[in-house]
């Protein structure tokens, strides 16, 4: 389910065309899985 929303979040922004914003998203839901 995570990664699902993961993945959409992933997909608008990078449709809006934020580079660094996205690897934000990445790198923090990234983190996030890792310690859940």
């Amino acid at each position: 389910m995570l990664i699902v929303i993961l993945k959409s979040t992933y997909t608008n922004i990078d449709t809006v065309g934020a580079p660094d914003r996205v690897k934000t998203k990445v790198f923090f839901g990234a983190y996030l899985l890792s310690n859940y």
